[in-house]
């Protein structure tokens, strides 16, 4: 499974700390990029550090998603290989000005799932929620990923799989972001349903709740999408009050979709906030986050800067859609054009002032397409680039000042 050579996923932390992942600690060739290999995580406040370097054995390698705060000091991640070579759940707790690690589960790649891709959520008594992308029983050829627990077990922890997908119109392969909210667990698959589409998945995808029922919890579809303008393979999904937010890398001109969920008593009604047309407003939206009344966003194409490794329509956008009614319009915030970065890969994360943070892909300096960066996005609509990333073939990977 190849993943992106560079992939920095922020978390705010305090007012001028950053803490986020790097999926690769060396750059590979260009040609497709070998295997991820290790990863560390970073802390950025008054200085780029390492907080730790994974060896890629069964510590884990290659951390994909945002890290989780638990308590001061403290963070929960998940990495997509190392382990039994299927992921790892692990935890980072810091010492002084060092972190150790600690691995909390290791998956066999079986029934207990594969390639952990989300981020840990908390819930109630420490547990904690995440998915994975294969694994579990149903009809795909790597089982068709499941939601997970894990439960506080002694010293450790005890994984529980609370849901596996069976590529029917229950979903299959669960895209990395949960949402929970009052005991209700709130994700989204990038395949499955009632409806078919064309691409790696089959299936248009599904938002799902997960409900406490007994022992266990009841699956209950909230939507079934059904690709063209209604969108197909949503990802992100966070939850706001009553409404579900999500996006759908697809649909509508082969773009994607902003979309919301209006929640009541167990029914959702869907409406598109925002279809991409693929042009100046980009393309395959990849992050979103709400703001007082504003929905920001980035799509990982679009914009109409030529010249990008990954896309001949743009480097990339970050957006606003701001509520007027029940109406949404957008407004471009930015549009990447390589030296300032190219195909922002992750979502944003809110600072103080009204500055947004997040990360590009590719772009900024030293490799042939850039090595990726990490910015910000101040009130004035300008980015600056906090950290532009470079490597030798024999080298870590290393962040300077941009």
């Amino acid at each position: 499974m190849k993943q992106p050579s560079v992939l920095l996923l922020l978390q705010a932390v305090a007012t001028s700390v950053l803490i986020g992942v790097a999926a690769s600690a060396h750059a590979g060739p260009l040609d497709g990029f070998a295997p991820v290999q290790y990863g560390t995580g970073f802390g950025d406040g008054t200085g780029y550090r390492t907080l730790y370097r994974f060896k890629g054995n069964l510590d884990g390698a290659s951390p994909s998603a945002p890290l989780t705060r638990i308590a001061s000091g403290r963070f929960v991640g998940t990495t997509i290989s190392g382990g039994q070579n299927s992921g790892t759940a692990y935890e980072l707790t810091r010492s002084g000005r060092r972190y150790h690690e600690k691995v909390l589960y290791r998956f066999s790649g079986g029934a207990d799932g594969l390639f952990p891709t989300s981020s840990l959520v908390t819930g109630a008594g420490g547990v904690l929620y995440g998915t994975t992308l294969y694994g579990g029983r149903g009809g795909c050829q790597a089982g068709c990923g499941t939601v997970y627990e894990l439960l506080p077990s002694g010293s450790g922890y005890a994984e529980r799989v609370i849901y596996a997908f069976q590529n029917g119109s229950d979903g299959a392969f669960p895209a990395p972001t949960l949402a929970f909210l009052n005991g209700t667990l709130y994700g989204a698959t990038f395949g499955g349903g009632l409806y078919r589409c064309r691409g790696l998945y089959g299936g248009c995808g599904t938002v799902f709740a997960l409900t406490p029922s007994g022992s266990g919890y009841t699956e209950s579809i909230l939507y079934r999408f059904r690709g063209g303008n209604d969108g197909a393979e949503p990802g992100i999904v966070f939850v706001s009050g009553n409404v579900l937010y999500g996006t759908t890398v697809s649909g509508f001109h082969k773009h994607g979709t902003v979309f919301e969920l209006l929640l009541s008593k167990g029914t959702a009604r869907k409406r598109l906030v925002h279809g991409f047309e693929g042009g100046q407003d980009g393309a395959m939206p990849t992050g979103l986050l709400k703001r007082g009344g504003a929905l920001y966003g980035t799509t990982f194409e679009g914009g109409g800067y030529s010249g990008c490794f990954l896309s001949y329509l743009g480097c990339g956008t970050v957006f606003e859609l701001a509520r007027s009614g029940d109406a949404f319009t957008e407004t471009i915030l930015h549009r990447f054009s390589g030296p300032d970065g190219g195909n922002p890969n992750t979502g944003l994360i809110a600072g103080n002032n009204g500055v947004l943070y997040g990360t590009t892909q590719w772009g900024g300096t030293t490799c042939p397409q850039g090595c990726g960066t990490v910015s910000n996005l101040c009130r004035h609509k300008t980015v600056t680039s906090l950290r532009r990333c470079t490597y030798s073939m024999h080298q870590p990977l290393t962040c300077r000042p941009g």
